[in-house]
């Protein structure tokens, strides 16, 4: 019998409406048995959230999350980028812009 380890899935999304679109961006735990299960369950979880005004644009990242266990608290994923003030543009709760 195989064990299962969670993962971490990063997926983005564009909500649109008549007047504009706004992108949201979801993380999924999923416990799997290899990189491909896990980006398998990914993959069914973001399709299964799409609708008429729901796209799925990009699934970003799927990786192991970083500790082996996930009920108790702590960070079960981390990214990196290279630049703050483009990371600061797009992000509204730093004060970025939703167009």
């Amino acid at each position: 019998m195989s064990s299962t380890e969670p993962y971490v899935g990063i997926v983005v999304f564009e909500l649109k409406s008549p007047d504009h679109s706004i992108f949201r961006e979801d993380s999924y735990i999923v416990h799997a048995d290899s990189q491909e299960d896990a980006e398998t369950r990914v993959k069914k979880l973001a399709t299964e959230q799409t609708g008429d005004d729901v796209e799925l644009r990009a699934i970003i990242d799927v990786a192991p999350a970083l500790y082996s266990r996930v009920d108790t608290d702590i960070d079960v994923y981390s990214r990196h980028f290279s630049s703050y003030e483009h990371y600061k543009a797009f992000e509204p709760k730093l004060e970025g812009k939703l167009s």
